[in-house]
């Protein structure tokens, strides 16, 4: 029975079911870039079929995220609470971008679907925008988990001073690593949707061979959503 509400909670979670559909979109990508880098042939044939799925799932994800910018309120909530002034004007600063970048895909999916009339009548800049304040959402994540470590490392060298129980301490020093880790390869993925991780010859002329961050940002977005889903079925266990 306990099964059973774990699943009623993790099916009613628009992020969960986003991570999941995130990990398979670019592990679609990674085995496209993968094959096309080792294939003998230079042009497998699986390749554009993991190519058109990973495009089919990003469309999906774009509806399981259709206003989710609205849930972003809680940060204000953790924000409030947050009794560091320098964590918690980032705190304030994350809802901004949060909020920003949700509503802008928002706005690209609509367009997409012709809500505006005619089907992409939004300039592309628009999705460039979202993309390039995503990396900074990332950037800003690194910034906050960063400063909450050092605190936390200050703690945890007092907890052992006086002899007390440093678990809970190591604990959530153990979250924040992972947080951390999970920003660095949000802020990769980011730089690779934005293009800044191809040089403008190869903007200009993309190649048939992948190159290697294309590749590595495919990684770090399935290791990123696969993070993020395990946290999310972690606290639906709760």
């Amino acid at each position: 029975m306990a099964s059973v509400v774990v699943l009623q909670k993790l099916s009613a979670s628009a992020d969960f079911r986003d991570k999941l559909l995130k990990a398979l979109q670019y592990s679609a990508k990674l085995a496209a870039a993968l094959l096309r880098r080792w294939s003998r042939t230079r042009q497998s044939e699986h390749v554009p079929t993991l190519q058109s799925a990973a495009k089919t799932i990003s469309t999906a994800r774009r509806f399981v995220t259709l206003l989710r910018w609205v849930k972003y309120i809680e940060t204000l909530r953790e924000a409030r609470d947050e009794p560091h002034a320098e964590v918690r004007y980032l705190l304030l600063l994350d809802f901004c971008l949060c909020t920003a970048v949700d509503a802008l895909q928002d706005l690209v999916t609509l367009d997409r679907l012709g809500f505006f009339g005619k089907p992409n009548r939004l300039p592309v800049a628009v999705e460039s925008l979202a993309n390039h304040l995503d990396i900074m959402l990332a950037a800003n994540g690194m910034t906050v988990t960063t400063l909450r470590l050092v605190r936390l490392r200050q703690e945890r060298k007092l907890a052992h001073s006086k002899q007390a129980s440093a678990g809970k301490v190591e604990a959530v020093v153990q979250a924040e690593r992972l947080a951390l880790l999970k920003y660095t390869c949000d802020l990769l993925k980011c730089l690779d949707s934005a293009g800044m991780l191809q040089s403008p010859r190869q903007r200009e002329k993309p190649s048939s061979r992948p190159s290697g961050p294309e590749g590595l940002a495919a990684f770090a977005a399935v290791l990123s959503s696969t993070m993020s889903a395990r946290k999310l079925f972690i606290k639906a266990l709760k």
